[in-house]
């Protein structure tokens, strides 16, 4: 999987999640709301810890 692009992240403006390495998203909600997440498991379980908003964490 490669690494995101800063033309990946700007091109989107609906829905969706971007994955990056090692279990990093870029989420962009259906309200306009961007977030970076970590997703991982825990005893089998799909997990996820969101970091923060962007452009407050950048």
């Amino acid at each position: 999987m490669s690494k995101l692009t800063v033309l990946e992240v700007l091109t989107r403006k609906a829905l969706c999640r971007l994955a990056d390495v090692g279990g990093l998203c870029y989420e962009i909600t259906k309200s306009g709301l961007k977030r970076w997440l970590y997703r991982y498991r825990l005893d089998g379980k799909q997990q996820m810890y969101v970091f923060g908003r962007y452009p407050d964490l950048s």
